[in-house]
């Protein structure tokens, strides 16, 4: 059940988490037509330092769209087991253990608790163990999950801290060093309802494969417009200035608090639903009633 291979240290991982991966930005250029800009190609990686935080924020809204969309208020965490575990298995063989009996356990939950909902994220302790977070829409007894985790050889179950759901995505959620899982593993999952990060794909853009100079890159774009026009030097000074930022500790982008919203504001703020579609590309329903929510209030 746990792979035997030879791993890499944890050290070393949070070292490849904390450097640009080496194919970022080195993939060729992508013209965007409705925004009027040429970007690099990034890699688009949750373990690329450039790409991560991006990321982080477009899967936050994603999983703030869908805890108002199936009611997922309530919030638990999973550990994997203490020492005498720990001592037999290291820390990538955890998150293989960890998933083989979340699983059982899942069906376990799921048959004295019905239609269960779910996010799943697997996040790192200290030492490089998994833990998770999971953010659902039963209330579970604390009592049946500590029970019945010892069935499964899990750890420590937790409902009291960190339990409200607005307060972790506001805070822990963003704890760069919870991200730092083994490459191989997935940083979200969810039960079959929920959709993340499942968008389409622009049809209008214009890739460029790194071989391209920037004059014919210039020329093509000019010819497609039909007008005079450089696109390169907003995006650079923007990219300057990321970078300026980014060598002075300034990382991230500002998140509003989901405990500074209302009830009634969200309420007002959501509108149709093929509005919402068009604007944002999202294939499936159940994600786009709280789009306009996230734009409006100041997500971004």
């Amino acid at each position: 059940m746990l792979k035997m291979n030879k791993i890499l240290p944890f050290n070393d991982l949070k070292k490849i988490y904390n450097k640009q991966n080496y194919y970022c930005e080195k993939l060729g250029k992508l013209y965007i037509p409705d925004e009027n800009k040429l970007i690099d190609i990034t890699c688009n990686r949750l373990s690329c330092e450039i790409c991560r935080p991006k990321l982080k924020d477009i899967l936050h809204k994603e999983i703030v769209k869908n805890v108002y969309s199936f009611d997922l208020q309530k919030h638990f965490i999973i550990t994997s087991e203490g020492k005498e575990f720990r001592e037999k298995y290291n820390y990538e063989q955890s998150y293989y253990f960890m998933n083989h009996q979340w699983n059982k356990f899942r069906k376990l939950i799921n048959y004295h608790y019905p239609n269960l909902i779910y996010v799943l994220l697997p996040r790192a302790q200290k030492t490089g163990y998994c833990h998770y977070h999971i953010l659902t829409n039963k209330y579970i007894d604390w009592k049946f999950l500590n029970k019945k985790r010892k069935r499964y050889g899990l750890g420590y179950v937790s409902i009291q801290k960190n339990k409200d759901v607005a307060e972790y995505l506001a805070n822990d959620y963003f704890n760069d060093n919870e991200w730092f899982i083994p490459l191989n593993i997935r940083h979200y999952r969810s039960s079959r309802e929920i959709k993340l990060m499942n968008f389409e794909k622009t049809k209008d853009n214009i890739f460029f494969n790194h071989k391209k100079t920037e004059e014919e890159i210039l020329n093509e774009i000019n010819e497609k417009l039909g007008i005079p026009f450089n696109p390169f030097n907003e995006y650079y000074e923007n990219k300057m200035m990321i970078q300026h930022n980014r060598k002075n500790g300034i990382n991230g982008i500002p998140i509003i608090k989901l405990t500074e919203v209302t009830n009634e504001e969200i309420l007002n703020i959501i509108s149709d639903k093929e509005t919402i579609i068009n604007e944002y590309g999202i294939q499936h329903k159940y994600n786009t009633k709280n789009a306009v929510f996230i734009k409006n209030i100041g997500y971004s």
